[in-house]
């Protein structure tokens, strides 16, 4: 997700938008983005809970913010509403990243319909994820858009050359959540090995 964030305020800032990444806690990030804001102020995290959304919602008031593009993944049900209401007159889009929707909705419906029903969009990076979604949770304000690609230097890529034709797992090495294992087992299961076509992991 902080890959996504780093490579999405990217490419708003290249399109003309005024972009401000904000974090709920201090994240380490190989390159920060220009415009970067934590809201962690003290090591004391209970003090932090208390304090994290009042600042959300001053910053986003002093700052003119049209739109909150919410990447986070669920909290609590008291702070999901202290949240909310902290930022319940702001344009919000939500980003699903992963088909564990328990990361980022509750077993009830109508708490995510009082949650997360007033949010422009939810947007999921698969159609799969967004069908999920829909199916789960009962929600319309869902869609779906593919996760971007950011320009890669042909270069990088050369010692990935092979005589055979190949498919190519892009991705970190956790099987938990990228299911890995599946990944292989359908890949023997298939057709591709006959047709002499590598998996590169």
């Amino acid at each position: 997700a902080e890959v996504f964030l780093v490579n999405l305020e990217k490419m708003l800032t290249d399109i003309g938008y005024n972009v401000t990444v904000v974090s709920t806690n201090k994240i380490e990030l190989k390159e920060y983005p220009e415009n970067y804001f934590s809201l962690a102020l003290t090591r004391n995290k209970y003090l932090n809970v208390i304090i994290k959304p009042f600042k959300l919602r001053s910053f986003i008031k002093g700052n003119n913010i049209d739109l909150l593009i919410d990447n986070r993944a669920k909290l609590n049900v008291f702070k999901t509403l202290f949240y909310e209401i902290m930022f319940r007159n702001t344009q919000k889009i939500k980003i699903i990243h992963s088909y564990n929707l328990s990361s980022y909705f509750f077993n009830a419906k109508v708490l995510n319909y009082i949650f997360f029903g007033n949010y422009n969009k939810i947007v999921c990076v698969s159609n799969a994820i967004e069908k999920k979604v829909k199916l789960t949770t009962g929600l319309s304000n869902v869609t779906f858009i593919n996760n971007f690609v950011p320009k890669i230097n042909i270069d990088d890529t050369k010692n990935l050359a092979c005589d055979l034709p190949f498919i190519l797992f892009y991705g970190r090495l956790d099987n938990k959540a990228k299911d890995l294992f599946f990944l292989i087992e359908s890949y023997k299961e298939s057709v591709l090995i006959e047709k002499g076509i590598k998996l590169v992991i």
